[in-house]
């Protein structure tokens, strides 16, 4: 018997469901607030030239790209930040 099959015959059925380990409520609180940089970033979903995309967004909005450590599941106080410098140029407002 493999790994798996013997892992699969240990498994109980359950009547807990997804809402028995997750706050969804909570979760949809805390998304709230972050909603509209989320969607921001959703944008660069499958562009072709990612890299001016994410010029893009980050000239029109550079707060956009704050909300990356909770996308990653980084903790504020482990976060790094980069030293790679800018790889976008702000673009000159016209006046």
């Amino acid at each position: 018997m493999s790994r798996f099959e013997d892992f699969l015959e240990q498994l109980a059925e359950t009547n807990a469901t997804l809402d028995s380990f997750t706050d969804f409520a909570k979760i949809r609180a805390n998304i709230k607030p972050i909603m509209v940089k989320l969607n921001q970033l959703n944008y660069l979903i499958g562009k072709e030239n990612i890299q001016e995309a994410v010029c893009d967004i980050y000239n029109e909005n550079p707060k956009s790209f704050e909300i990356l450590d909770i996308l990653i599941a980084v903790r504020k106080s482990m976060a790094q930040k980069s030293r790679t410098g800018a790889i976008c140029r702000r673009r000159q407002s016209i006046a």
